[in-house]
C-alpha cells in the first residue's frame, strides 16, 4: 500500500491510498502538473503493536 500526502493553500492535508507504486507516482505527477507544491509519497509498513491501557 502506498500513500500520497498533499496539502492545499489553506494548510489542510489529504491522504490517498494506492495498491501499486506506479499508480501513486501517476497521481503525484497529476498533482504537480495541476500546481500542488507540497506532495509526499510513502510506503505503508505493517507492524504488530501491543497497547495496554490502565483505567
Amino acid at each position: 500500500m502506498y500513500l500520497v500526502f498533499m496539502s492545499d493553500m489553506f494548510g489542510s492535508h489529504k491522504v490517498e491510498e494506492f495498491e501499486h507504486l506506479i499508480e501513486a507516482k501517476e497521481r503525484v505527477k497529476e498533482l504537480v502538473e495541476s500546481g500542488c507544491r507540497s506532495v509526499r509519497i510513502a510506503k505503508e509498513m505493517p507492524m504488530k503493536l501491543k497497547v495496554e491501557v490502565e483505567v
